[in-house]
């Protein structure tokens, strides 16, 4: 299934190889050896990891958008004014 271009089960391998991957290298090295996770903290990572590339991808579409419409609208002043901005 894929939504706006990014698909689910890429999402989710990716999540499961990433979370392995880090899990490990938290138990081998910690960086704060005492402190303990959140309980949220779970929660916040996945959202995390499926919200941002979705959203990227939206932010991509709309950058495009907003710099065909700059575009367009420069040529359409250049052309009604007789002579050309660019």
């Amino acid at each position: 299934m894929k939504i706006l271009g990014v698909s689910l089960i890429g999402l989710v391998v990716g999540l499961a190889m990433l979370s392995v991957g880090f899990w490990f290298i938290e138990r081998t090295w910690p960086a704060l050896p005492r402190r303990r996770r959140p309980s949220g903290a779970l929660r916040t990572d996945l959202i995390f990891w499926f919200a941002t590339p979705f959203s990227a991808r939206m932010a991509q579409f709309a950058a495009a958008l907003l710099a065909a419409v700059v575009i367009v609208l420069v040529f359409a002043v250049g052309l009604s004014c007789g002579t050309s901005l660019l």
